[in-house]
């Protein structure tokens, strides 16, 4: 099953936003069972020169429950730090689920990440 992933970092600079895509980019490559397809290109605003790339939006394969654990384990690299972090997900299938996440415990990482694959999961 292929879904989008998209991030945010509301009120970061357009500079780190990319940054900090990047980075969840190379941390995704790296991760055992999940496979990255593409970054998702953006529409250019109508009046504007060229498309551009809508920071932090990514589409991947997860078609297993390892996939999705090696998903949970990237962002919660993100959800555990001292910033806020914004992740929502839609399915091939239409299922949606959004976290915005600051400073989270162990035990609402895994609470998040049980509800996650509770999502992809269902069909």
């Amino acid at each position: 099953m292929m879904a989008k992933v998209t991030l945010d970092w509301p009120g970061a600079r357009d500079d780190l936003r990319l940054q900090e895509a990047r980075d969840f980019l190379d941390l995704a490559r790296r991760a055992p069972g999940l496979s990255l397809d593409r970054a998702v290109d953006a529409q250019p605003d109508p009046g504007s020169r060229g498309a551009g790339i809508e920071i932090g939006t990514f589409v991947m394969a997860l078609a297993t429950s390892g996939a999705i654990t090696a998903l949970i384990q990237v962002l919660q690299h993100y959800f555990s730090r001292n910033c806020k972090a914004e992740v929502s997900f839609e399915s091939e299938a239409g299922a949606k689920m959004s976290i915005s996440a600051k400073n989270m415990d162990p035990d609402e990482i895994e609470e998040t990440a049980r509800r996650l694959k509770a999502v992809f999961e269902s069909k």
